[in-house]
């Protein structure tokens, strides 16, 4: 029981895996046609990733301290399965900068040339 239980969770997280990544390229696919607007994004997007990282340090160090109390008070199955969890809570934070540094520039050109509701679905997609 527990087998399907955990492959069934394993699959529906493919899943979303896959729905990301589709979303994420489709967005991408949407061209930048406004020099100005895409310098603008590309120092946003540098700056999103340079706080990103340094946020990120200091918590690799919070995450190492608590593995460290996790395996002198517990055990270190504990400790691995913590650090994976934070590790892939990481991932996606960098994943959704990505996607939210990616679509706000081309939500703002969709609202300029095609209007509010392509500027929306570009907006919720991203």
């Amino acid at each position: 029981m527990d087998f399907n239980f955990f492959s069934l969770i394993f699959l529906v997280g493919l899943f979303g895996l896959f729905v990301v990544m589709y979303l994420f390229f489709s967005i991408k696919r949407t061209d930048i046609d406004h020099p100005t607007a895409e310098r603008i994004a590309d120092a946003i997007r540098v700056g999103a990733m340079t706080f990103l990282w340094q946020e990120y340090r200091l918590i690799a160090g919070v995450v190492l301290f608590i593995a460290v109390l996790l395996t002198l008070f517990m055990n270190i199955l504990g400790s691995i399965i913590f650090v994976m969890g934070a590790t892939l809570s990481l991932l996606t934070g960098f994943i959704g900068m990505r996607a939210a540094t990616q679509s706000n520039v081309r939500t703002a050109i969709a609202a300029q040339k095609d209007g509010e509701r392509r500027a929306f679905l570009t907006a919720f997609l991203g």
